[in-house]
């Protein structure tokens, strides 16, 4: 519920923004929350599961590929700034990927292989990633990974 809580306060502090929340296990209760508590503007919060099939399924295995990979492409083209976070850079530098076919489909290294590895969730990097994974016209957008 706390979550909740300051998903909406974040909605109110941006009119005109949107929510993209994980709604893989205990996000799924976040969203449902958020989406009640906006009432008839619940189309601010977006429900998320990045292990859905990609908007570009030959090229990525799942919106999880395929979120990192828009996000890839904009630190590569400037189009994005982080703050100066050592933990969200560690995470956004240590996840891997891999090609999975011979036509070149991407797949992201599942969460509980990453979570293995860095002794931790990359919740700050999935959350930065989710804000990528699909493209509202003109709103500013944040997002909720856990």
């Amino acid at each position: 519920m706390t979550t909740s809580g300051r998903v909406i306060n974040d909605l109110r502090d941006t009119p005109g923004s949107q929510a993209h929340l994980d709604v893989i296990g205990l996000g799924a209760g976040v969203v449902d929350r958020v989406k009640e508590l906006l009432g008839g503007d619940e189309h601010r919060a977006v429900g998320i599961n990045v292990a859905e099939r990609a908007n570009d399924p030959e090229r990525f295995a799942n919106k999880r590929a395929e979120g990192y990979w828009k996000l890839r492409e904009a630190f590569e083209t400037q189009q994005i700034m982080i703050p100066d976070d050592d933990e969200l850079v560690q995470e956004l530098t240590s996840l891997k990927y891999k090609v999975v076919n011979s036509n070149g489909t991407i797949r992201m290294e599942e969460k509980e292989e990453a979570k293995r590895r860095l002794g931790k969730s990359p919740d700050l990097a999935d959350s930065l990633m989710l804000t990528y994974v699909s493209e509202p016209e003109n709103q500013a957008v944040f997002a909720v990974a856990g």
